[in-house]
């Protein structure tokens, strides 16, 4: 639960500030990188390693971009501030193992409210979520093409767009790959 009061200013600075309460929820976890300071709290409230991984730094990351996207749409944060949507989702695969050829692809659209192209990184899950899954190395454009020995069960993959550090991930295609 969060609520937003204020608005977004000095984007191309060193000072982000929106006002209002940002809640992590329960086992939501965030990790401060050595030398990073907050003010108003004591460095050992922020340093101590709690176990963080990338999987809560993905998902804290998915959920203040919400944060952020929702804030522009009420009106809260600087017009300039980029907003991406998905233009294209990708769609779900029913493959069979052996015949993966090359033209057996995910795909993911984006779109950038000041009209430039963001950068895409395409991820693979064990679970049907679009947050916390496994970077692909190289896999930066719009289309992923399924490897050709992917073996028999069901995989989920997902791509993120990311902007001037606003970041908009697509749904979840679930692409299904059956014994031969």
């Amino acid at each position: 639960m969060y609520s937003a009061t204020k608005n977004y200013t000095d984007r191309n600075g060193s000072r982000t500030v929106i006002g209002g309460v940002l809640l992590l929820e329960s086992g939501a976890q965030m990790r401060a990188e050595p030398g990073a300071k907050f003010e108003g709290l004591p460095q050992a409230a922020y340093m101590a390693d709690n176990g963080s991984d990338i999987s809560t730094v993905a998902a804290l990351r998915l959920r203040v971009n919400q944060l952020l996207a929702e804030l522009k749409l009420a009106g809260l944060m600087a017009a300039d501030a980029p907003a991406i949507t998905v233009s294209t989702q990708p769609a779900d695969l029913d493959l069979v193992a052996g015949v993966i050829d090359a033209g057996d692809t995910v795909t993911a659209g984006f779109a950038v409210s000041d009209g430039s192209t963001p950068s895409l990184q395409w991820y693979h899950s064990a679970t049907k979520t679009n947050a916390g899954g496994t970077l692909i190395d190289g896999a930066t454009g719009d289309t992923y093409a399924i490897p050709a020995g992917t073996a028999a069960g069901t995989y989920y993959y997902y791509c993120v767009a990311t902007r001037e550090g606003v970041t908009t991930a697509s749904a979840v295609a679930t692409v299904i790959v059956t014994a031969a």
